[in-house]
């Protein structure tokens, strides 16, 4: 009888301290003070956010199921909940893991390109995208240009081509802070951006595609972004991804670059400051 008292005691114990543990973890959450933008040192191309009151949200999924362990080194093991998956670009450069992240976690929202061709690549995420819908997931397709206001970021989602959709840019805002992720764009999509976006680009940070060796940025598309920092990835003693004429152009611009190189880079956007490590 006793021992089933103390046992019940422990329990209880247990549970109080595990209770006290989530509100203190949520009051953590509630308190921050700036905005995490962490790109993945990954295969392909990936971002996660997280914003001022805890929300996550993951912007295209890399390659393949490496985001899983990129997400887990910015996540709790046992958080299966993520509030918004965006997917940009068409290239499975940039898809190939959201099969495996719409698996693993439950999703609120999806925000989504409507691409002008498919493949059998695509149809599987798709599915994956309609298996989360069936759970309550919300599904946006990027059309048009989007603002979402998330804790009090603003999130736009600027589509590069009005005819294929293939390709959209985000920007990130807090305060007077702001990060735009230009990936894969080509060309015609800068000059559309230019045309339809002339007040949208300027940025404090841009953090550049994964074809930025072979797709170098217009003298005028830097000229109206005006970054401070550029990041560009690279894996380790890879020199294809971007060119040195990339790294110089964005220097001589004025930006000072940062390369993944095999390693994650954390932004944290404060309201009125920014750091880059």
């Amino acid at each position: 009888m006793l021992d089933s008292l103390k046992t019940s005691i422990i329990v209880l114990l247990i549970i109080v301290f595990g209770l006290l543990a989530v509100v203190q973890f949520q009051m953590f959450k509630s308190k921050r003070q700036h905005v995490s933008v962490n790109i993945f040192a990954s295969t392909g191309n990936a971002t996660f956010v997280t914003f001022t009151n805890g929300q996550h949200m993951l912007i295209n999924c890399t390659a393949d199921d490496s985001v899983l362990a990129a997400i887990g080194r910015n996540m709790s093991f046992y958080d299966t909940h993520i509030q918004y998956v965006v997917i940009t670009d068409a290239n499975i450069n940039l898809y190939g893991g959201c099969v495996d992240v719409l698996d693993r976690f439950s999703i609120d929202h999806i925000i989504i390109i409507s691409p002008s061709k498919s493949n059998v690549y695509w149809d599987k995420v798709i599915q994956a995208v309609d298996i989360q819908k069936q759970h309550g997931a919300d599904v946006t397709l990027l059309t048009h240009h989007i603002i979402w206001d998330i804790a009090s970021s603003t999130i736009d989602f600027l589509t590069s081509n009005n005819s294929t959709n293939d390709r959209t840019v985000v920007k990130i805002s807090y305060g007077n802070q702001s990060v735009l992720l230009r990936v894969n764009t080509k060309q015609t999509d800068e000059e559309y951006l230019l045309h339809t976006y002339p007040t949208l680009l300027q940025s404090d940070i841009l953090v550049v595609g994964v074809n930025g060796g072979n797709q170098a940025m217009s003298k005028q598309f830097l000229a109206d972004v005006r970054p401070h920092d550029a990041i560009v990835e690279s894996a380790v003693g890879d020199t294809n991804l971007y060119s040195l004429r990339t790294i110089k152009q964005l220097q001589r611009a004025g930006s000072k670059v940062w390369k993944t190189d095999g390693k994650d880079i954390a932004i944290n956007l404060f309201a009125n400051s920014y750091t880059i490590h």
